[in-house]
């Protein structure tokens, strides 16, 4: 064959494998802006968005859980009289964009233009950004953008050490602004690593004799990877001890001799997953789609590459048996164990990976409608319980601003009560929830601002147009709350000595 003909072959093969990439950014990023409409329309609030409404974290608050780069957006925002709380809707759009535009990548990273193919980009990309557990970061709206970016920042990193290894520098200065701003995104980019493995593998299995060198992007992208972890360590522990101060349980790894304890409560969270994998306990034809369309993609790809039993194929398979590991990753090396759905992101990864892995198999123009028909039924369940997510965020804010509301009205008419006299409320009864219940309450989705002390002050101001004063309840409050009247009974505000005391 000519010299330029086969440059023209391989110039075309790549154009279209280019092409098809960028289609599926598009793509996902296009749906999942029109999906998340309400979340950029109209976004809710949060505990957060309460407890911020008299100043943003600190670096001593944000530092001590090891996210100092998100302080430093934070300040960037203030200099540039952008307030993330009531900016919501052009930030939240343009996060929920960077993640949609940079998901593909997440499976194209270490393939060739050959192996990249339209269908299974597209879908997989989809059930990464449009399950309800990626729901649950839109509800807090004046975090959800560092987030966001600081994941599409983690995975155009890996993409492109995986594509260029001379710019690995580039990847370490991303990887580490990311880090400062979200740790979970090391999920992430482990399972790009232990997925571009296998895709690897499987263009390499017909080769007579194995050899390392097309595994070498790998092994360049995990030394990145390590290094910008050491480094954002290095700069994380330079921070507090510099400023004094004190980490949180989420920012500290778990103590060796709580191993035992953290391998049963990754247990506990399996069930969960298995009963409740797209949030909600209703929808069980949903939840049995799920996790047969899952569960049939890995088959799938362990029977592909057993087809040709080798020594070589333990490499994939060992590599298949890391992939839920590396799922939960982050989360289970915390000292703090706090699995809320918004942090299960690399879980819903390791499902995509199996729906992927079925739309690559899939054989013949019937084959690929029927996973394409199959995965779009799968899609529109994830949309609607978003949507449910969004629609009982709603309900709960008003929820709790009645509430707001007659609290006040309680305390106004209390005998010498005044707006500089400190309100303490002990929420001993209320506890998370109001009495009707909401289908996506879970942990702290959707958690009544009446439940976290740091929400309260900013809810009773923002429901009732007034400045309040507010005190944290001490020990004889919350026992004259245990046997006193609370909400609604008649005398559940009453004046202490010297301090209004609402019971809920």
């Amino acid at each position: 064959m000519p010299r330029s003909l086969m440059a023209d072959i391989n110039t075309y093969v790549l154009a279209s494998g280019r092409q098809r990439l960028q289609a599926a950014c598009i793509l996902v990023a296009v749906l999942t802006l029109l999906v998340r409409l309400p979340f950029i329309i109209d976004p809710g609030m949060s505990t957060d968005s309460y407890a911020y409404l008299d100043g943003w974290p600190t670096l001593e608050q944000l530092a001590g859980q090891g996210r100092f780069g998100q302080f430093l957006v934070f300040r960037l925002f203030g200099a540039l009289a952008i307030d993330p709380l009531t900016f919501a809707t052009l930030l939240q759009g343009l996060g929920i964009a960077l993640l949609g535009l940079s998901t593909p990548l997440l499976f194209a990273a270490f393939s060739t233009d050959e192996q990249i193919r339209l269908l299974p980009l597209c879908l997989a990309g989809l059930v990464v950004t449009l399950h309800p557990y990626a729901a649950e970061i839109l509800t807090f709206s004046e975090a959800s953008f560092t987030a966001l970016l600081a994941t599409a920042m983690g995975v155009v990193a890996i993409y492109i050490v995986a594509r260029r290894q001379a710019r690995w520098w580039i990847s370490v200065a991303l990887l580490v602004a990311a880090l400062s701003m979200y740790q979970l995104l090391l999920n992430y980019a482990c399972l790009m690593i232990l997925f571009g493995a296998l895709k690897i593998h499987l263009r390499t299995q017909a080769e007579a004799r194995w050899t390392l060198a097309p595994y070498r992007p790998l092994f360049i992208a995990a030394g990145v990877l390590l290094m910008s972890l050491v480094i954002y360590l290095v700069l994380h522990k330079t921070f507090v001890a510099a400023l004094g101060i004190k980490e949180v349980g989420r920012a500290a790894f778990l103590p060796l001799g709580q191993i035992a304890a953290r391998l049963e409560d990754m247990r506990t969270l399996t069930g969960f997953l298995w009963k409740r994998p797209l949030l909600v306990d209703y929808g069980v034809a949903a939840r049995a789609l799920l996790w047969t369309t899952v569960l049939c993609g890995w088959a799938v790809l362990a029977g592909y590459l057993l087809r040709r039993p080798r020594v070589t194929v333990l490499l994939p398979l060992a590599v298949m048996l890391l992939v839920p590991w590396a799922g939960i990753g982050v989360v289970a090396a915390g000292a703090l164990w706090w699995p809320a759905p918004r942090i299960l992101g690399g879980i819903v990864l390791v499902w995509a990976m199996g729906i992927y892995w079925l739309a690559w198999v899939a054989c013949g123009r019937w084959g690929k409608r029927l996973v394409a028909a199959t995965s779009a039924v799968l899609l529109l369940s994830f949309v609607a319980v978003g949507h449910r997510v969004h629609s009982d965020q709603q309900q709960l804010n008003g929820f709790d601003r009645l509430l707001a509301q007659r609290v006040y009205t309680g305390l106004i008419q209390l005998e010498g009560y005044t707006e500089q006299t400190p309100v303490a409320v002990v929420n001993s009864r209320l506890k998370w929830a109001h009495p009707l219940p909401l289908a996506t309450a879970y942990m702290d989705l959707n958690l009544t601002a009446f439940a976290d002390k740091r929400a309260i002050k900013g809810l009773l101001e923002l429901s009732n147009g007034r400045r309040l004063q507010f005190a944290l309840p001490g020990e004889a409050d919350t026992r004259y709350c245990e046997a006193a009247a609370t909400w609604p009974q008649p005398g559940f505000a009453t004046m202490q000595a010297d301090h209004a005391l609402v019971c809920l």
